[in-house]
């Protein structure tokens, strides 16, 4: 059977179909800019959402933060670990928990969110070489790939095409999404970020990691894209990878790494990553 190309309509019609980002977290976006903003009634505003806050405070006391004492509640992670980095561990907690409700139909769920979770491991060593925020790197990080869950529960039709093509002609899921589908999973997941009102640094993150070198002004481009193949080195493959990303000479040479650099940050983020995900994926 063969498949018409998708089209932008379509995809951003069935972006409706997907659940919306809990309303706490858009309030948290919304108000985190605030000069007169009240941490204390924000924290209270964030507890009601007793699974979210739960999952939060689960990433917050995961070894990968390292904190001495534990983290009992949202206020007290707000006084350690301050506003922005709370927003990123919500950002980090809503995705997993509305993602995770997805019937991605023909897609191993858990070894994409190993993948991405070892992605965001490492993107947030590396942004401290881009001089980036490390803690937006972490959402990029893990968010980087959203199309390819939304295309499997959206279209799974297209999404197995894709598949069986990239593993008959060997070739990058990326590759054989632009040529079964006409789009591929970068706009797909620039689109839902937009939708969610992430920050402008998080979408152009996403919408440039397969292309850093289109986006030179957004050094959390460069950031996912090392950190991307730097999962796949980890043997923290995308299900169905037959063959992975190559690495950006772009973004090796942003980041100004060698290959003793490189080793030493891979041998960072392995235990790192594996750690987080039986934190993250559970």
């Amino acid at each position: 059977m063969t498949l018409s190309p998708l089209t932008l309509p379509e995809l951003e019609g069935s972006l409706g179909r997907l659940p919306s980002m809990p309303a706490v977290v858009t309030e948290l976006l919304l108000r985190l800019e605030d000069p007169d903003l009240d941490t204390r009634q924000l924290a209270h505003d964030i507890a009601r959402d007793q699974s979210l806050a739960a999952k939060t405070l689960r990433i917050a006391n995961s070894p990968f933060y390292g904190l001495r004492g534990r983290v009992a509640s949202i206020q007290d992670a707000v006084t350690i670990l301050g506003l922005h980095t709370v927003r990123t561990l919500m950002l980090a907690a809503a995705a997993g928990e509305t993602l995770g409700r997805l019937k991605a139909e023909g897609l191993d769920t858990t070894t994409y969110w190993r993948h991405c979770t070892a992605t965001a491991i490492l993107a947030r060593i590396l942004a401290v070489r881009a001089r980036a925020n490390p803690e937006s790197a972490f959402v990029v990080g893990l968010l980087h790939d959203i199309g390819r869950l939304v295309i499997a529960t959206n279209f799974p039709t297209h999404y197995r095409a894709v598949h069986e093509r990239s593993k008959a002609e060997s070739l990058s899921l990326l590759e054989a999404e632009r040529l079964c589908l006409g789009i591929d999973h970068v706009q797909v997941g620039e689109l839902l970020a937009r939708r969610w009102v992430f920050p402008l640094t998080i979408v152009e993150g996403i919408a440039g990691h397969h292309a850093p070198e289109k986006w030179g002004h957004q050094p959390l481009a460069a950031v996912a894209s090392l950190a991307d193949s730097g999962a796949h080195e980890l043997g923290k493959n995308l299900p169905g990878a037959w063959t992975p990303p190559p690495r950006s000479d772009y973004a090796w040479a942003a980041l100004n790494l060698d290959d003793a650099a490189w080793a030493a940050i891979l041998a960072e983020a392995g235990p790192a990553a594996e750690e987080f995900s039986q934190v993250f994926v559970a």
